[in-house]
């Protein structure tokens, strides 16, 4: 926001809220801002733009992160929003193609993938669907299962291993996953796919995102518009044209995979 000249304190004021990953505290918190009549409202994750376009229909929305927004009812189109909200979609059914495209070039054998999703989440059902259908147009079987907790989530591990999964999937999680998990992980010797270069570091095989970093500035950019008098209903919803693609060797050496080169052509980093 410095670089389009808004400076916190001086001609900006943030007022933040945080639900702690409590779903339940979005809607309160977003009609509290609301009440408050703030200018603008900023939103991270589709639940919290769905609370927030529930509280106002007046009050400008950016959000900074969205799956679908279309299918989630936020917008009426990402070229036409229509109403109050606008910003940045992370468009899941793009992303889940090309990681399950990914994923295939980096073991072409595979034909079972455990897919972790989070039923707690609302705007992982699109994610869902993005995903069984990307497995599914590349002649691969996905492995469905609902992970809300750590607990779970090594439930989920060894439901894999009873249903011979030969790849894992949890970048639908979209969140780091402790040391415990990553060390079990590693202990199951399934190829992981994740969704934050953390986790690669930790023990996945690979990771990939759109660049946060031109997602934030592009948001940014948005909610300077919206504040210079643009209106949300004409500001087009914008994607992401950076991705990050992050591999480890070290984990490939480890369950005996040759990276192709061509995917190492194309990593932005490789973990040695």
């Amino acid at each position: 926001m410095r670089a389009f000249g808004w400076i916190d304190g001086r001609n900006l004021s943030l007022v933040p809220r945080s639900a702690d990953a409590n779903l339940d505290q979005l809607r309160p918190l977003a009609n509290e801002l609301a009440a408050l009549k703030v200018d603008l409202l900023v939103t991270f994750g589709t639940e919290a733009a769905q609370a927030a376009k529930a509280a106002t229909t007046t009050i400008p929305i950016v959000m900074a992160s969205a799956g679908d927004p279309v299918s989630a009812g936020l917008v009426a189109s990402l070229a036409r929003p229509g109403g109050n909200v606008t910003g940045y979609s992370y468009m899941i059914p793009e992303i889940a193609r090309k990681l399950a495209a990914l994923l295939h070039e980096m073991l072409p054998t595979a034909r079972r993938v455990c897919v972790l999703v989070n039923p707690i989440a609302r705007a992982s059902e699109s994610g869902r669907k993005a995903r069984e259908t990307a497995y599914q147009s590349l002649g691969l079987q996905p492995l469905l299962i609902e992970v809300a907790t750590e607990s779970q989530f090594l439930d989920a591990l060894a439901e894999a291993s009873r249903q011979r999964a030969e790849a894992l999937d949890f970048a639908l999680l979209s969140i780091p996953l402790p040391d415990t998990l990553m060390q079990a992980v590693r202990r199951s010797r399934l190829p992981a796919m994740a969704s934050d270069s953390d986790d690669v570091e930790a023990g996945a095989l690979m990771s990939f995102r759109p660049d946060w970093a031109e997602g934030y500035k592009r948001v940014a950019a948005t909610i300077d518009k919206i504040l210079r008098g643009a209106k949300p209903a004409d500001v087009p919803v914008e994607q992401p044209t950076r991705f990050e693609l992050v591999v480890s060797l070290k984990v490939a050496k480890e369950l005996g995979i040759t990276v192709p080169k061509a995917i190492l052509a194309r990593a932005d980093q490789v973990i040695q």
